[in-house]
């Protein structure tokens, strides 16, 4: 069966640049390849599109009990294309996407909302234009060989549309007969905040990820009526990159996801080509001529978007959900002696079984299975290796076959049932045995022979594939045992010895060849709904954490008496005092020691298992905390109720950073118990950003940052470093700053981090911290966890924090329980600072009173002449009485200022009455003044 491809001239499409999709055609890194990765791969890949047929729950369920979990041509029909060109066309196309005329601007990545207001171009041109990484950005001007002509326009249509007839021949997909339907959003969280920290305004959008980074324009029919078909394919014509020819993935993806939106960027120049007949000054080429020229590159690159690429093949579930677990990082030597890690498919993976049938391996234990690209770094991990399957159009041969191998690994992803009787033949290593691919061409095996007796004419069929040698590869020439052309007289001379022919050379037709056609033993089991289930709220444990903290505040509070006397207790707080100043001493001194001094006396005890950080923010813990207690005993022995004052307010300051600490840790705990749905949700495309418009969304996205980072940093694979290029990740690895990995799905990625919690700091956490998690988390296991890396990606991650929410709830109530008892200590020494602080403002108070009374009392005994008077009572008999009673109330005075000092505030109005009483006794008043 094949469904007809229908075109959309006017309905926009999306263009998602490769999914990993890359073929070069040499292997230096200073030339370009064939076809670039696209930047929503640099960004962390599709949005999901949860479609209609998604949750009709009695279809599936009437499904799985048809045995709907596997793919049948029961119940599969052909890929119906919905072909979309309208980004070729200057009234459709996004601004600053396509160029129709010369001088106008252009835009790659993500430069800004607005070219150059200089108008100086960014974007340099030339051979090396693709090293400038997509995420970047530049501004450039359109050239001639960047515009879309029509008559080049023609060329691309027509040769995209007789390519989808035939790749809608080579696979099929589950049936189903609603719209493809997608809805508005704000796209990717990932693209949403790249694009808002270029200064970009997002807005919801129709595919919004298929307009902001794959810069296609989507109609929004595509939004609210949707369109027939199972995949919309669109074609998009980006400024040329000199040498290279192509890019493809996709942009919206299903809940399972299978692309629902694929993007073909057509980078090779074609304004000057056209379909003949045409005018003259441009490059003439028939319609069938198109097809035979571009066939290979549109092939590649809509297979790419289909899913042919290491990220989806590590990511690929079963019909119940669970990994497939297709492919194994393995080990790999050359003969000269050079190692890499790479891809393996597993004996599980129809691909493997593919292989063994072609290469003619039937002993498992002699190799590992049919390894992905290792080099060029541009095209790793998703393409095939190209000295193990150079014909095949998925590798960087430079060939068109599609294989049987090829179709057998999409079958692998549970999306497709493959149509083997309209693959190509290979001959490239056919029949060579397990040593030709486990050395990757090193060595050649017996192969397999056509003699003289089954092709009579077998002297002029015994010359290989003329491509071998009219396309000379000095990567090839080194590696492989024969050489580019193993076929050639001169170099193989098993090729033809007047006897028989090596089979992989032999051109004739005299023998049929069965492994063209293969078809890999068992049923092609349907791709499940990846997930896993959320963490559950285990909130009896903070009950009876809340209850227990209850209990010992009641127990505080019957006590207050003893620990917190009104008066204040000098005993409670200077015993609090001296305990904490020393905690924090100790906690100084050791910081110090293990900062700055470890090794000075011998082995170094402490060395790795804090970081420098760490370190100073512990002495400067430490310090504080001792000078906080410092503070206080010196208020207490100077009674100073000022001192006692800022004791208080920075044991409150200390408190109050110390609950919110507190506080933040247990609103992150309770915000993981959806971290396993919302970070699938990040990666897949729907998820909002986990901390997105909550209380502490900031500060939680750092602690998220943390630690991922410390999972990146202590479950790393350390067989990572074996891998033969700098900057080694598990799934593509970065050539110079170009970031090929589809960042989200590759936890060794730079980004990874960056991408899903939102944090871009880049702390790390110090080498024996993840000894000691080892140690603490009964749920992790270090090996197991370093062992998964590459293969679980974001699981693996999410395995990681399930163990620290583990150890947290296990250990909620003595975690809690010992914070609690820290805060009841600090709120007794606040409670006790507070009242002697208002018991010290009393003193103060009392003594500046009484300075007060005793200056007015002195102002009033000595006021004019009255002081040069002598004790003559004949002179003093008029004055007397005044100056006997200011003397008698200067006297009461002194003496109530004793009294207050030594015995405390007292009214001293009685004493001076009894003294004037006494003063104005007859002959008494010369006695007082002398």
């Amino acid at each position: 069966k094949r469904a007809p491809a229908r075109v959309c001239p006017h309905k926009m499409a999306l263009l998602r640049l490769a999914t990993l999709g890359l073929s070069t055609r040499h292997l230096s890194s200073f030339e370009p390849p064939r076809s670039l990765p696209g930047l929503i791969d640099v960004l962390g890949g599709p949005e999901v599109a949860a479609q209609a047929y998604e949750s009709d729950r009695e279809r599936r369920q009437r499904s799985l009990q048809e045995g709907g979990d596997t793919l049948s041509r029961d119940n599969t029909n052909p890929i119906r294309f919905v072909l979309d060109f309208a980004s070729l066309f200057p009234n459709t196309a996004q601004p600053y996407s396509t160029c129709f005329e010369v001088g106008s601007w252009y835009r790659r990545g993500f430069p800004g909302p607005n070219p150059p207001a200089d108008g100086v171009e960014t974007c340099q041109r030339g051979l090396d234009e693709w090293t400038i990484p997509a995420s970047q950005g530049c501004w450039g001007k359109c050239t001639a060989g960047d515009l879309v002509t029509p008559q080049g326009r023609d060329v691309m249509i027509h040769v995209t549309q007789s390519v989808a007839e035939e790749v809608s021949n080579l696979l099929a997909i589950e049936s189903n007969t609603g719209p493809l339907r997608f809805v508005f959003s704000d796209g990717n969280p990932a693209t949403k905040r790249t694009m808002e920290s270029k200064g970009y305004d997002i807005g919801q959008r129709c595919a919004s990820d298929c307009q902001t980074t794959s810069f296609v324009a989507v109609d929004d029919y595509y939004c609210t009526s949707g369109v027939a078909g199972d995949v919309i394919l669109s074609v998009t014509k980006p400024p040329r990159y000199q040498g290279v020819a192509g890019s493809g993935g996709a942009c919206q993806v299903d809940s399972s996801g299978r692309p629902l939106w694929l993007v073909f960027a057509w980078l090779e120049q074609m304004s000057d080509k056209a379909l003949a007949p045409c005018a003259p000054g441009v490059s003439c080429i028939t319609p069938d001529d198109a097809v035979a020229r571009w066939r290979g590159l549109v092939i590649h690159e809509i297979l790419h978007a289909l899913g042919f690429s290491s990220g989806k093949f590590q990511n690929a579930r079963d019909a119940s959900g669970a990994r497939k677990n297709l492919l194994a990082f393995l080990p790999v030597e050359d003969t000269d002696g050079a190692t890499d890690m790479v891809w393996h498919f597993t004996p599980d993976s129809r691909a493997y079984a593919a292989a063994q049938e072609y290469f003619g391996c039937r002993d498992a234990g002699s190799w590992n299975g049919l390894p992905l690209m290792g080099l060029p770094d541009l095209g790793r991990n998703s393409h095939w290796e190209t000295r193990v399957m150079r014909d095949d159009v998925m590798s960087y041969g430079m060939q068109t076959a599609v294989s049987s191998i090829t179709l057998a690994a999409m079958e692998d992803l549970g999306f497709y049932l493959a149509n083997y009787s309209a693959v190509n033949c290979m001959s490239w290593g056919y029949q060579q045995g397990c040593g030709f691919v486990l050395s990757r061409c090193g060595t050649y095996g017996a192969g397999r022979s056509i003699r003289l007796t089954d092709d009579p004419l077998l002297a002029s069929k015994c010359d290989g594939d003329p491509h071998w040698g009219e396309n000379p590869d000095a990567y090839l020439n080194q590696k492989c045992q024969f050489g580019v052309d193993p076929c050639s007289r001169s170099t193989y001379a098993g090729s033809f010895n007047g006897v028989q022919c090596d089979v992989q050379c032999y051109t004739g037709t005299a023998i049929t060849r069965s492994d063209c056609t293969y078809v890999p033993p068992g049923e092609v089991g349907s791709a499940g709904y990846g997930g896993r289930p959320p963490v559950e709220d285990h909130w009896m444990q903070w009950l009876w954490l809340a209850v227990w903290v209850a209990g010992a505040l009641v127990v505080v509070a019957c006590a207050r008496t003893c620990l917190c006397p009104r008066p204040g207790s000098v005993v409670v707080l200077v015993t609090l005092s001296s305990l904490i100043g020393l905690a924090g001493l100790v906690l100084a001194g050791t910081s110090v020691y293990i900062g700055f001094f470890d090794g000075l006396f011998g082995s170094a005890v402490f060395e790795g298992l804090f970081g420098r950080p760490t370190v100073l923010g512990s002495v400067i813990a430490g310090c504080f905390v001792a000078g906080l207690s410092l503070l206080s005993l010196i208020a207490i022995c100077a009674n100073s109720s000022k001192l006692m004052l800022a004791s208080y307010l920075l044991q409150i300051l200390a408190l109050v950073i110390e609950l919110a600490a507190a506080a933040l840790v247990i609103f992150y705990l309770w915000s993981l118990t959806d971290v396993s749905n919302e970070s699938l949700g990040d990666v897949n495309g729907v998820g909002q950003g986990r901390f997105d418009g909550r209380i502490g969304e900031v500060a939680l996205s750092e602690i998220e940052g943390v630690a991922c980072r410390t999972y990146q940093f202590c479950c790393r694979d350390p067989r990572l470093d074996l891998v033969s290029t700098d900057n080694a990740t598990c799934t593509v690895l970065p050539e110079g700053q170009l970031d090929v990995a589809t960042v989200l799905q590759d936890a060794s990625s730079p980004q990874f981090c960056e991408y899903l919690s939102g944090s871009d700091s880049d702390i790390k956490p110090p080498q024996a911290v993840c000894d000691a998690l080892d140690w603490l988390l009964p749920d992790l296991d270090l090996q197991d966890c370093q062992d998964k890396f590459c293969t679980h990606a974001t699981d693996g991650y999410l395995d990681f924090i399930d163990a620290i929410i583990a150890f947290m709830r296990s250990n909620a109530m003595p975690l809690g329980g010992s914070l609690a008892m820290i805060v009841l200590i600090q709120l007794i020494a606040i409670v006790n600072a507070y009242n002697l602080r208002n018991r010290y403002k009393r003193y103060a108070e009392a003594k500046r009173r009484s300075r007060m009374q005793s200056k007015q009392s002195r102002g009033s005994s000595y006021n004019g002449p009255a002081r040069t008077e002598s004790c003559d009572p004949a002179r003093s008999s008029g004055s007397g009485r005044y100056s006997s009673s200011g003397l008698s109330q200067s006297g009461g005075g002194l003496m109530g200022a004793r009294r207050t000092s030594s015995l405390g505030v007292r009214n001293s109005h009685h004493d001076r009455a009894r003294h004037a009483h006494r003063d104005r006794t007859p002959g008494s008043t010369n006695v007082a003044r002398c």
